[in-house]
């Protein structure tokens, strides 16, 4: 939603929850001068809301490491002693909205 405030001399325009959508140029008019400004929006930081935990599985039995992040919409590597994994018939990445596997 968009709010706009009046402080004294103070005039505000308040975007709440920017998205990607709300960039652009804004302009404010007051009687014959006006004033411009250009809003660029950065993608927010990934945090992991839970983390992998330690596994200790028996020899031929599979072992599942999940995490889950505060972005669905988020990259993720999974990697073995420095090395990045690839999906194969030994690797099988899963995801469910947030929750990486």
């Amino acid at each position: 939603g968009i709010l706009y405030k009046i402080d004294k001399k103070k005039h505000s325009l308040i975007i709440r929850r920017c998205a990607f959508k709300d960039e652009g140029e804004y302009t404010v008019i007051a009687g014959q001068d006006k004033s411009v400004a250009e809003l660029i929006i950065t993608e927010a930081p990934t945090d992991f809301i839970e983390h992998i935990q330690d596994q200790t599985v028996i020899e031929f039995e599979d072992a599942i490491f999940s995490c889950q992040l505060s972005k669905e919409k988020a990259t993720v590597k999974w990697y073995r002693n420095g090395r990045e994994l690839r999906e194969n018939k030994k690797y099988q990445f899963e995801k469910d909205g947030s929750l990486h596997r």
